[in-house]
């Protein structure tokens, strides 16, 4: 059964794992740290399966609009699965627990 839950401190280096794996590169994960470390990411969930990391998802803050008519928003990504859990819902899972959780209370 697939456990969402938000990040913790000792996810991290499985958090970057992930991301290097899902998408053949280091570029997604070193843009979640970069994230991390300059206190932009709203959301960080991961997805947990029998105690396995296999999914994390970001949304991060964002500027949209001009100087003059800037407006506050939330960017999604990178979402990552791992290679041999992918097509089968768990990024499905992810995006729709970040997306509630990013809107905040209504």
């Amino acid at each position: 059964m697939i456990t969402i839950r938000e990040e913790r401190q000792e996810d991290i280096p499985a958090i970057r794992c992930v991301n290097e794996l899902a998408f053949g590169q280091v570029e997604e994960a070193d843009l979640v740290e970069r994230l991390r470390r300059h206190h932009k990411l709203l959301v960080s969930l991961i997805a947990e399966d029998q105690g396995r990391l296999v999914g994390h998802i970001a949304f991060s803050r964002v500027t949209l609009g001009s100087q003059r008519l800037p407006s506050d928003g939330a960017g999604l990504g990178p979402m990552a699965v791992l290679p041999d859990r992918q097509k089968r819902g768990v990024g499905s899972l992810l995006a729709r627990q970040c997306r509630t959780r990013a809107a905040g209370p209504r």
